[in-house]
């Protein structure tokens, strides 16, 4: 850490009245402001909360297990906004990621599943409120990882010109396309150039000609959904974050 006064490299020390028990300090006797001293958090992740840095690397942690808020909350005993927080920011974080390194799946030979969903609320017994409009998701899993490695994005509607959109953008070249027989998906090797292969799903789940099926990213769908469902549900404006 360069100090912001004098620009000679600061050295950390140790602090015991710092919630890191530790920070950067100048100690340049010719600095306009000698014994500056800075957060050993400053510029980075960690500089936007205030638990200790043991707390955020638990949320992390748990974040990455796909554990609920709740989950951390009571085992942890950590503020549910706070962790909240931290959940919201590392997603923010892999939306832009993703944003200026897209994910790209298949290619040449290789097989991506794709189908859309509805991401909504269901009444139980007819209670509780239905959700004032429908929510679509759109899926591709690239079935060369085991586990299958999937994409998924929230759209608009379920037009074809949205969908192939989608797959366009995130199939590589040369990538074999499996699907149901959705209207939307009918010029997939017409517009895209991509090979591909359909199951009747009101005859079979998996095609006993061609052996196309769509089970991998059915499954896919199923673990997010899951997923929410653990959440307590979800806000349609974090959806997108979440599928990502």
């Amino acid at each position: 850490m360069a100090c912001p006064h004098c620009m000679t490299d600061m050295k950390e020390r140790v602090k015991k009245d710092v919630i890191d028990g530790a920070s950067w300090v100048c100690y340049n006797t010719r600095c306009p402001k000698p014994l500056t001293t800075v957060s050993i958090r400053h510029c980075s992740f960690f500089a936007k909360f205030r638990l200790s840095l043991a707390d955020v690397w638990t949320t992390i942690l748990m974040w990455s297990e796909d554990e609920s808020v709740s989950k951390v909350v009571n085992s942890y005993g950590l503020d549910r906004k706070t962790v909240r927080k931290v959940y919201n920011e590392l997603r923010d974080a892999i939306a832009g990621h993703l944003e200026s390194d897209p994910i790209r799946l298949g290619g040449p030979g290789i097989v991506c599943q794709i189908d859309e969903s509805l991401m909504c609320h269901k009444q139980k017994y007819h209670r509780g409120r239905v959700a004032r409009a429908q929510t679509w998701a759109f899926g591709i899993v690239d079935t060369s990882f085991k586990p299958a490695k999937g994409y998924m994005e929230v759209v608009s509607d379920r037009s074809a010109e949205t969908l192939l959109e989608v797959i366009n953008r995130a199939c590589r070249p040369g990538t074999i396309i499996y699907s149901d027989e959705w209207a939307a998906y009918r010029k997939i090797q017409e517009k895209l150039g991509l090979e591909h292969k359909t199951v009747n799903h009101s005859l079979h789940f998996v095609d006993p000609n061609t052996s196309v099926h769509t089970q991998n990213i059915e499954s896919y769908w199923a673990k997010q959904k899951q997923k929410i469902k653990a959440m307590k549900g979800i806000r349609a404006s974090e959806l997108s974050l979440l599928l990502k």
